[in-house]
């Protein structure tokens, strides 16, 4: 189901109206001090914007690199 559905997205966003697309990463802590993070991919298709959830991370390290190597890894 998950190949399935990311096959339709891949689809979607190379057969948008614009060729690129946007990576969007936001976290909150929680109360365990632990960082959860959602990525998305943002595109524009039929002239609309659409937003995908393409995972929730969890992390404890918030820094630039520790933030770039989660998202790469997840990618």
């Amino acid at each position: 189901m998950k190949d399935i559905v990311i096959e339709e997205m891949i689809y979607d966003i190379t057969s948008a109206d614009i060729p690129d697309y946007t990576i969007k990463a936001d976290g909150t802590r929680d109360r365990t001090n632990a960082e959860n993070v959602s990525v998305a991919v943002r595109y524009v298709k039929d002239g609309k914007f659409h937003e995908e959830l393409i995972g929730m991370l969890q992390t404890d390290k918030c820094d630039a690199e520790s933030m770039s190597l989660l998202l790469l890894e997840h990618l």
